[in-house]
């Protein structure tokens, strides 16, 4: 159906922008209903890259990728009107409804706006702007250094944020709407931004180097950044086209209070090049926590799926979020936000795809936290125990692992074929790891890990037995990632507040794993670490 790009609320449903055409749901955000709308006016040439949805004046406008298009209100179906406003190819058509006007990204550097009436206004295409309630970047610095990325706007200004192709540093510009030139604007120490919110009245962007910027009343200082590993770049944050970027320009929200993103995690040297600690999805940014990774994209349908993964790792291309919480307050009814993006749904294979996360909190779920390398305070200690604190687990399934490590060794990824829930196959050699991970990357049986117990090699194919079920999958192809990392615990106790898991070595630093299994609303509190010193030989 193509990458869902904008999502709106408007007669009573939901629209989505997805590829070429514009889908709906006219029930609720419960089930699988979306789909193509289908009515003799429906557009055809819709642009995931390109286009936008924005609510004005009563009506749902619609960018397509070389018009503007409105569907009024009342019941459904509404047949869209003809053509509002002629626009560019191959840019971006960024809509935003600011005080009486409608305003439209048109030419990667222009903004035209309607009135109430849909009478539309354009900016002069050359020499010194002059048309009222339209933008003509390009006078600044040609089009390339002011690429428009973003708008959104403030209770005073509309913020628009941009990307600077060319050589040097990106803007972001404030406007009243009304004048024929901008109010000024803020420089960025990077190349610009990609994303943007408002947040209490406050501008809050995205740059190109993955980082969360707040508007302070003077400049935008950074609050937050995505861990990518910095020696990479982060997917074609600089590319005209919108869903080839690590986050699009409605990938980002207020979702219950909190800034919501989501991210896509390809690094730009490899389609499947991927960090540790860089998982795409859903990543949310708390005042009081900082910036974390909230949620996966699985596989499992909401209305009668079966669980064949716990979420994808890789997403090769993202799209849209918004909040959407019901507040028919059914029973059954669930999530707090729609989510659009591209998917592996085999080792290489991509699909596209519209989720809800699962807020009522009965699928079971697996995940795990990565502490940062722990050193010891003298030379070398001896790593004794690691403790953990938690509530006491919820469900007879519950299961938390602990792992650490004490060696940073490269990890080793590979295309695997399921054999059954507890085995696989693969070309790649894998023998080295046999007693420590394989994690599952993309594809059928997605996030989630589990120990390796045994590999087998018969005229150069590997099969690779694995300690955990994989529950539901049987067949299919993934991405896998090879680990040297050594269990030493494994917790299924319902009635203990605490556990401990052994390490027993004597190095530098460690780091921990603790993986988790959980349905329901388990919780871990925290850990604690008990060493002592090592004696260095003379």
């Amino acid at each position: 159906m193509g990458i869902p790009a904008a999502f709106e609320f408007f007669n009573s449903q939901w629209w989505a922008v997805c590829g070429s055409r514009i889908f709906g749901n006219a029930s609720t955000e419960t089930d699988d209903a979306f789909a193509d709308e289908n009515i003799a006016s429906s557009q055809t040439t819709y642009n995931s890259d390109h286009s936008d949805l924005e609510i004005f004046n009563g009506a749902l406008y619609a960018s397509t990728a070389t018009t503007l298009h409105k569907k009024p209100g009342g019941t459904e179906p509404q047949a869209w009107g003809s053509n509002l406003l002629t626009l560019g190819t191959a840019t971006q058509h960024l809509l935003l409804a600011f005080g009486n006007r409608l305003y439209v990204t048109n030419l990667t550097s222009r903004i035209h706006s309607l009135n109430t009436a849909d009478t539309a206004v354009s900016p002069d295409a050359s020499n010194e702007n002059t048309v009222l309630n339209t933008l003509q970047l390009a006078l600044y610095g040609g089009s390339n250094k002011n690429t428009i990325t973003c708008m959104k706007a403030t209770t005073t200004y509309i913020w628009i944020g941009v990307l600077n192709r060319d050589r040097g540093k990106g803007r972001v510009y404030y406007w009243d709407g009304a004048q024929a030139t901008p109010n000024g604007f803020v420089e960025l120490d990077s190349k610009g931004a990609v994303a943007m919110i408002i947040k209490s009245d406050v501008p809050y962007i995205v740059d190109v180097n993955g980082a969360l910027l707040k508007y302070n009343g003077a400049t935008f200082e950074e609050i937050a950044r995505l861990p990518y590993i910095k020696n990479k770049f982060l997917g074609l944050p600089y590319d005209a086209d919108a869903t080839d970027r690590f986050i699009h320009p409605n990938g980002i929200a207020i979702v219950d209070n909190k800034i919501n993103m989501l991210v896509r995690n390809e690094y730009r040297d490899s389609t499947t090049s991927v960090g540790e600690n860089l998982p795409a999805g859903i990543w949310e940014y708390d005042e009081d926590i900082g910036l974390y990774h909230k949620m996966s994209l699985s596989y499992r349908a909401f209305s009668a799926g079966s669980t064949t993964d716990h979420g994808q790792f890789i997403l090769p291309k993202v799209g849209a979020i918004t909040p959407a919480k019901d507040d028919a307050n059914a029973a059954g009814n669930d999530g707090s936000m729609l989510i659009g993006a591209q998917y592996y749904s085999d080792a290489t294979t991509t699909k596209e795809g519209i989720w809800i996360n699962n807020a009522v909190d009965t699928i079971q779920k697996f995940g795990y936290l990565l502490t940062t390398k722990i050193f010891s305070q003298n030379i070398t200690d001896t790593w004794q125990k690691l403790f953990v604190r938690l509530k006491e687990l919820l469900d007879s399934t519950d299961i938390i692992w602990i792992k650490y490590r004490t060696e940073a060794v490269a990890s080793t990824e590979a295309t695997i074929t399921w054999v059954n829930t507890t085995s696989c196959t693969t070309t790649t050699n894998v023998l080295a790891f046999i007693g420590y991970e394989m994690e599952v990357l993309n594809g059928t049986g997605g996030g989630k890990c589990s120990k390796i117990t045994n590999v087998t090699e018969s005229g150069g194919t590997y099969t690779v037995t694995l300690q955990e079920t994989f529950t539901g999958v049987t067949t299919g192809t993934a991405i896998a990632r090879f680990q040297y990392w050594i269990e030493t615990g494994k917790f299924t106790n319902q009635n203990d507040k605490f556990f401990s898991a052994p390490i027993g070595e004597s190095t530098p630093w460690v780091q921990f794993k603790i993986c988790m299994q959980f349905t329901g609303a388990d919780e871990i509190y925290d850990f604690m670490l008990a060493s002592k010193p090592h004696q260095l030989a003379e």
